[in-house]
């Protein structure tokens, strides 16, 4: 799956809110978004790649894959929440936020995007 991010009980860390959906729910990114933006550029360049689409029919809750966010139209990681007939419910997670997604605008997550981990 993804990296988790390892902060300890005892460090501060320089963050904002990237989304939030409840007071005590809520999800945040570093500061610092060099990673970020790293990330962003490697899920881009997968996302425009042609690819077997057939790996969607093995798609179920909790697989990791990239999923095209609707109102910045790029591509980002994600992990599969639900799957219905051509739609798949995806949380998108180095940002926090939730979408449906047609199953058309998803791509298998190339190993080297497994590797960073989540941004949020």
């Amino acid at each position: 799956m993804y990296k988790e991010p390892s902060i300890s009980k005892s460090k501060t860390e320089m963050v904002y809110a990237s989304c939030i959906a409840e007071p005590h729910f809520f999800w945040c990114q570093y500061i610092n978004t060099e990673d970020l933006c790293k990330v962003i550029q490697l899920a881009q360049e997968a996302g425009q790649s042609d690819q077997d689409m057939t790996f969607t029919e093995t798609l179920g809750p909790g697989s990791p894959c990239l999923a095209l966010f609707s109102s910045d139209n790029q591509w980002h990681r994600a992990r599969v929440m639900r799957k219905t007939d051509n739609t798949l419910h995806v949380l998108f997670v180095d940002y926090g936020n939730e979408s449906e997604v047609d199953i058309k605008d998803v791509r298998s997550l190339p190993q080297t995007l497994r590797f960073w981990g989540s941004e949020s």
